[in-house]
């Protein structure tokens, strides 16, 4: 996957051939940088408040979360999402895609 950021796409790439399969729309503004936890990619939306959720297995746009101004970095344990955003950290439960 890479991200489009003036788009607000992802490009799907085989890394086989090098060559891309698929654009991701819908991502949101300014997609940036990604995360996966099993199934999931989570995208964070520098310079908004939230971060999109895409199901990798067909390579669609399942949910938004919000968390706060300017996310910015990942952290994963298990299956907790740490972000930090603006001063503050979102924690986020990946089982339910929902802050804790």
């Amino acid at each position: 996957y890479i991200s489009n950021y003036a788009a607000s796409t992802l490009s799907v790439i085989n890394p086989a051939t090098d060559s891309v399969t698929g654009i991701i729309t819908a991502v949101g503004s300014s997609a940036q940088e990604f995360a996966f936890i099993g199934t999931k990619m989570y995208v964070i939306r520098y310079g908004n408040t939230a971060i999109s959720v895409i199901t990798t297995s067909t390579d669609t746009v399942t949910g938004t979360i919000i968390v706060g101004y300017y996310p910015r970095v990942f952290a994963i344990v298990g299956t907790t999402l740490y972000i930090t955003e603006n001063s503050n950290i979102a924690v986020i439960d990946t089982d339910r895609d929902f802050p804790f």
